[in-house]
């Protein structure tokens, strides 16, 4: 029995060159798979931000409340922080001592006033009084004189009824059946003279009294004001108005220890712990304006060229909640992201705010991270 052997067939190609052709075309095939799978343009992260007011202290103090929590919406002059002040509320307090210490000298001296007032005007109404009845008194005299004067002068004139004095009476009337003698008539002429003399001393008392009336009715009316600056009322006055002054100072500069919202919008986080001591321009919060949210992304420089005013974006919110947006604007420059010289692995940034399309986008916190890609 003979064997045969049949020649085995020759290969096209050695094993390796096949070997380098499958790797070859296995790269190919995934280097397109993966074209087509990605994007032209790369990816780049973006954070959420939005409009914001800063809210600083404009005064120095402590913190001791904090009147809003973080996310909540505050409109304009909402209290957000109240302060304290130690030092002041001291002076308030010794403000307050002071004041209550001058309203007690102020009532010591109002009475000290009106007593010396009430001493002062029984005084005067006595004076008043005596006066008075002398001018009365003066009065009746003068009337009574011009009586006697007409009485006297009307016998002189041959008259057949005169006026006879009889010393401690009045006078009586007496009717004589002829006229007056010479030495009647001297003595008469006489008498007439002196009556006439009592007449104008009677007057003259009587305008006398009248001008003391006077004097001593402006006197009284004088009188109190004269008292109270003698007593010290109105320095009192004065110390207290000034002291009640100078307090509501202070305490309008308690009311600037609590900081209010200068703005409309949501609390973002505090800046500061409770019994922190601020001073002026210390940042306390920032106020964020939900209505005005946009992105911040950082764009690599050597993609930057794919980006202009106006460029839709594509855009991943976080729960892969997927929303569009707009390029509105590009920083001038980019911002290298450290001192020293850029080497040809590194890329600076170029700053891309991006505004909201079409739909709503979703409400997540601010400072979430975005992707955000270039619509194909």
């Amino acid at each position: 029995m003979t064997n045969r052997h049949h020649p085995c067939p020759e290969l096209p190609a050695p094993p390796g060159r096949l070997l380098l052709f499958g790797l070859l075309a296995l790269a190919a095939g995934t280097a397109v798979a993966y074209g087509l799978r990605c994007p032209s343009h790369p990816l780049v992260a973006g954070y959420l931000a939005a409009r914001t007011t800063h809210v600083i202290s404009d005064r120095e103090g402590i913190v001791t409340e904090f009147v809003v929590n973080e996310g909540d919406e505050v409109g304009l002059d909402t209290p957000l922080v109240q302060l304290a002040d130690n030092r002041l509320a001291e002076d308030i307090d010794q403000k307050k001592q002071e004041i209550a210490t001058l309203r007690s000298e102020l009532q010591r001296c109002l009475a000290a006033a009106e007593l010396e007032v009430e001493w002062r005007m029984r005084t005067l109404n006595a004076e008043l009084c005596d006066i008075q009845l002398r001018s009365a008194g003066f009065l009746k005299e003068r009337f009574n004189n011009e009586l006697r004067r007409t009485m006297i002068a009307d016998i002189l004139q041959g008259d057949s009824f005169v006026m006879n004095d009889s010393g401690d009476s009045l006078y009586e009337s007496v009717i004589l059946g002829a006229r007056l003698g010479s030495p009647d008539r001297v003595t008469s002429m006489l008498e007439l003279e002196a009556v006439s003399n009592s007449v104008e001393v009677s007057a003259a008392q009587v305008e006398i009294c009248e001008q003391q009336i006077k004097s001593l009715t402006a006197l009284k009316a004088k009188t109190p004001e004269q008292v109270r600056k003698s007593a010290g009322v109105d320095v009192a006055e004065l110390k207290l108005h000034k002291a009640e002054s100078e307090l509501q100072q202070l305490q309008r500069r308690e009311v600037l220890l609590t900081v209010s919202s200068p703005a409309i919008g949501r609390v973002g986080v505090f800046q500061l712990n409770r019994g922190d001591h601020v001073l002026p321009g210390t940042p306390i919060v920032e106020l964020l304006d939900s209505s005005q949210r946009y992105l911040v992304v950082h764009v690599p420089s050597q993609q930057i060229t794919g980006y202009t005013i106006g460029t839709r974006v594509r855009l991943t919110f976080p729960g892969n909640q997927i929303r569009e947006g707009r390029v509105y604007s590009i920083a001038p420059q980019a911002e290298p992201r450290n001192t020293t010289p850029l080497t040809v692995g590194t890329d600076a940034p170029v700053t891309v705010h991006v505004e909201q399309v079409g739909e709503v986008w979703p409400d997540v916190p601010m400072g979430s991270r975005v992707i955000v890609g270039i619509r194909d």
